[in-house]
């Protein structure tokens, strides 16, 4: 998900190589890591009881007061890091990239995934080929991890296709719904 994607992005700006390498050199970052979950979830808890009616004030804030408020803030961390104005404008440029994806039904968790941890797929995939050649593609646990990544695909792409044969389905009977009733009007 997102917050999975912006968390990495915010390990590799803190210097720590999310993977296996983590847990041989930093294991005390993984403890953390899972302590602070534990925490916050109760914290989390504890805070939406007490303040839920507080919380959902926040709602009702106008998104013209919230944006320009936000957007300062995110131009404000993307220039502390480097203090470099091109910082600026890939921030603006992957905001309207964005944008353009949720506009048009393109999955964004899955780009900033791909962008993050592309380099670190490519120089495992590169080490793997390089040890063993191709034959690591006929290891049982490759094996079952492609077997789950192939009934994942199937199935999401046979939800789809039923959910479009049975929106197909339904227009020309809601059509001619609506169709029977305006003729009803007409003759009354």
């Amino acid at each position: 998900g997102v917050v999975t994607a912006l968390f990495i992005v915010a390990l590799l700006a803190w210097g720590y190589l999310p993977g296996p390498e983590m847990v041989k050199k930093n294991p005390e970052m993984i403890y953390s890591i899972v302590w602070l979950q534990g925490i916050s979830g109760l914290a989390g808890t504890l805070v939406g009881f007490t303040l839920a009616a507080q919380l959902a004030k926040l709602a009702q804030v106008r998104y013209t007061f919230m944006v320009p408020v936000m957007f300062i803030f995110i131009l404000m961390g993307a220039f502390s890091v480097s203090r470099d104005p091109a910082d600026l404008v890939m921030v603006v440029g992957f905001g309207f990239l964005g944008y353009f994806m949720r506009r048009y039904g393109f999955p964004r968790p899955a780009m900033i995934l791909g962008l993050v941890l592309g380099d670190l797929m490519e120089k495992y995939l590169y080490r793997s080929v390089a040890s063993y050649g191709f034959t690591w593609l006929t290891r049982p646990a490759v094996i079952v991890l492609l077997a789950f990544a192939g009934l994942s695909l199937f199935l999401t792409l046979r939800g789809r296709i039923k959910a479009s044969a049975n929106a197909r389905e339904e227009a020309p009977a809601t059509a001619s719904f609506t169709g029977a009733m305006a003729r009803a009007e007409d003759e009354s």
